[in-house]
């Protein structure tokens, strides 16, 4: 940071990183905007490789009585990525180098939830911090992931998920719960305005 004076120095120089990433303008995307402040900062942290977890929310979600099944959680966590086009945005950089965000349509993403089992609810932890330690491509959608752990010394099932900061906060991050439950309950849920286009204006 203290090399690089602006945003735009920072993106000229990586701009040849991102032409070979081969992630270029999709004709599929649909919605794109001028980053804000803080997620330009969220971007200068990861091309400059800081730690990731501190830009990274974890929550580890139960639900009482009979565990659902691993498909539901996996059709529930669909449904929720197609629900925020927040949790399907990429960032990247322009002619002119500022950050902007774009937004993928779900079906062009893929949305693979893993599946792990352990003993104990230490080993489930460290199982978790895997993916919470782990950098997300902030060039590469979905910027969220999420997983399955049966943990065979309680008989439960835990279902956790990351997403960027970048595209959430706190508040979302409750959203993002409160919607699994009522799926997972069968319920249905009204449409919800784009927090990416909203947070652009």
């Amino acid at each position: 940071i203290l090399a690089t004076l602006t945003v735009a120095e920072l993106a000229a120089r990586l701009s040849e990183a991102a032409q070979a990433s081969g992630d270029g303008d999709s004709a599929e995307e649909d919605g794109r905007g001028r980053a804000t402040a803080s997620q330009e900062d969220f971007w200068i942290a990861a091309e400059l490789g800081f730690p990731a977890a501190a830009s990274h929310i974890l929550r580890v979600l139960t639900v009482d009585g009979e565990p659902p099944a691993a498909d539901r959680w996996r059709e529930a966590w669909a449904a929720v990525i197609h629900r925020h086009p927040a949790l399907r945005t990429r960032f990247d950089t322009d002619a002119e180098h500022g950050v902007f965000w774009r937004t993928a349509p779900a079906h062009a993403l893929s949305l693979a939830v893993a599946h792990d089992h352990c003993a104990t609810a230490a080993e489930a932890r460290a199982l978790v911090s895997h993916p919470w330690e782990t950098p997300f491509d902030l060039r590469r959608p979905p910027l969220a992931r999420a997983g399955l752990i049966d943990v065979a010394a309680t008989g439960q099932r835990l279902f956790w998920f990351v997403v960027h900061h970048a595209t959430a906060d706190g508040t979302s991050a409750r959203v993002i719960q409160d919607d699994l439950r009522v799926l997972l309950a069968g319920g249905a849920l009204p449409p919800v305005g784009d927090g990416m286009a909203l947070a652009d204006r």
